[in-house]
């Protein structure tokens, strides 16, 4: 059987499918292939601003009236097909090894920076396996054919510039034709792989590796704090990217409306462990007395087969867009889930795709254009990863990590606040901008340098002064100025 479509294409995670979904919407014939079937597991649940601030736009302007309320977690949780959680912001909290927790009668040892006002405007953790699903779910309306337990046996481009993919569904071989092909494997990187295009993890900073599942029954984290220190809080410390930074690395936290939480123990460092995942994660637990308290009752849910360890996270490839191609951004690189940069990422780019393929079915993609995706998509990994490794090397001391997370939250606001609601046209965390990233660079250096040096409390002093003077110009939500030690309660895109 041959099929012939404009665009195929691999991968129906929710980027995937938002991308069929909308060339579709611009009048191309569009097939999304497959090799495993809706739902499954998968991980990178945490929306922000920007991704919301996309999200929404995507909606208005395709006219997909089921998408917009993913928007905001107070729409979101009144989808019926979906799990989420609220995610009021980000909280971070320092634990020591052997001791139980002490958040500091000064918060000393937690950071909490809130992302929006209030619960019904808040971002949302996305539950991968029933959202992904859900997306999926709106394909056949839209006039997109949908290949589940598709094998992708080999591909091909003609000398006419026609990919052929040869695939067996469902026992019966499939010949499938298409002028253009889009990968959106993730880390898979199928189509990179048929290229023969290397990835250059070594060239990005970066260096880390997790242990990650879903669990249900784990305490909420509000309840093993001191009462009396939580009055502070300028949102529920659970509606949060949780992070507990410790000597390893750090664990994250995203709770979901139905019980269950998304957790993931990141290490500093790629080396791998010898024991295996769920004993390296007990092992890892145990050092950690109010986390230990935390998971005492807690039981592993998802995946079936026990945790997931990851090898290295970190990945680029060389190239991400050639000649009839391209790649969705975790198909191109992943630096890490600090920041929960990945579904904002994948959103915005899929926005730029847009742009490209909106003459219609009847234009071919300019060479320039898929250049010029490639160049900035690749530019913005290493921004990230630029911001997440001046993170990892500032642990050694809360105060210094502090400064380098307002880097980003810098970053992050500067873009949520200064771009065009209507049509941005500027890099994913404001990477094309020069005069952003040579403020932001100049603070990563001395922090790296402090680092290397030894940082004392003098030194991060200084250091944090000299931030808070570099990066005004970019300051536009009073970072570095919270009304309470560590509490921002006023870092919010909705303008609270």
């Amino acid at each position: 059987m041959n099929r012939a479509y404009d665009v195929i294409v691999i991968g129906s995670g929710f980027g995937g499918s938002l991308t069929g979904l909308i060339l579709s919407r611009l009048g191309y014939r569009v097939a999304i292939l497959d090799r495993r079937s809706h739902p499954r597991f998968a991980i990178g649940e945490s929306s922000t601003p920007l991704a919301d601030q996309t999200l929404h736009r995507l909606a208005e302007r395709f006219h997909f009236p089921w998408l917009s309320p993913l928007s905001r977690y107070g729409t979101a949780r009144c989808i019926s097909d979906i799990v989420v959680g609220a995610k009021r912001g980000f909280s971070y909290f320092q634990h020591q090894p052997d001791a139980p927790f002490d958040a500091g009668q000064k918060h000393q040892h937690e950071l909490l920076v809130a992302a929006s006002s209030t619960t019904k405007t808040a971002d949302t953790h996305w539950h991968r396996g029933s959202v992904d699903a859900w997306f999926a779910s709106h394909l056949e309306a839209h006039q997109v054919d949908l290949f589940e337990n598709c094998h992708l046996e080999t591909i091909d481009l003609d000398a006419r510039h026609r990919w052929l993919l040869s695939c067996t569904v469902q026992d019966a071989p499939i010949q499938f034709q298409s002028h253009f092909v889009i990968d959106a494997t993730g880390r898979r990187g199928l189509l990179l792989d048929h290229l023969n295009i290397p990835r250059r993890s070594n060239t990005l900073r970066t260096r880390t590796r997790a242990i990650y599942g879903h669990f249900a029954d784990v305490t909420p984290w509000h309840q093993l704090l001191d009462p009396a220190l939580c009055d502070d809080h300028p949102f529920p410390c659970d509606q949060a990217a949780v992070h507990h930074l410790i000597d390893e690395g750090w664990m994250w936290q995203l709770g979901f409306d139905h019980g269950v939480t998304s957790c993931g123990i990141v290490f500093a460092g790629d080396d791998g462990p010898s024991e295996k995942p769920l004993q390296h994660w007990n092992s890892v637990v145990a050092r950690y007395p109010t986390l230990q308290q935390q998971f005492a009752s807690s039981r592993l849910v998802a995946p079936r087969d026990g945790l997931v360890s990851s090898g290295r996270l970190q990945s680029i490839a060389d190239r991400c867009a050639g000649d009839h191609w391209l790649c969705l951004p975790a198909t191109a690189g992943f630096v890490d889930p600090l920041h929960s940069t990945g579904i904002a990422h994948t959103v915005t780019a899929i926005e730029s795709i847009a742009d490209m393929f909106s003459a219609g079915p009847t234009s071919t993609v300019a060479p320039a254009a898929l250049q010029r995706y490639n160049d900035c998509l690749l530019d913005e990994i290493r921004w990230v990863d630029r911001l997440v490794s001046t993170c990892y090397a500032a642990r050694v001391d809360f105060e210094l990590f502090v400064v380098a997370t307002m880097l980003y939250f810098a970053a992050a606001t500067y873009s949520e606040q200064t771009g065009d609601p209507a049509s941005p046209k500027t890099s994913f965390l404001g990477a094309d901008n020069k005069s952003l990233r040579q403020a932001i660079d100049s603070v990563a250096d001395r922090i790296h340098g402090a680092v290397y040096d030894k940082p004392t409390p003098a030194v991060v002093r200084d250091l944090t002064a000299y931030a808070v003077q570099t990066i005004e110009p970019f300051n536009q939500v009073g970072l570095f100025a919270p009304p309470v030690n560590h509490m921002y309660s006023s870092t919010a895109a909705d303008g609270s």
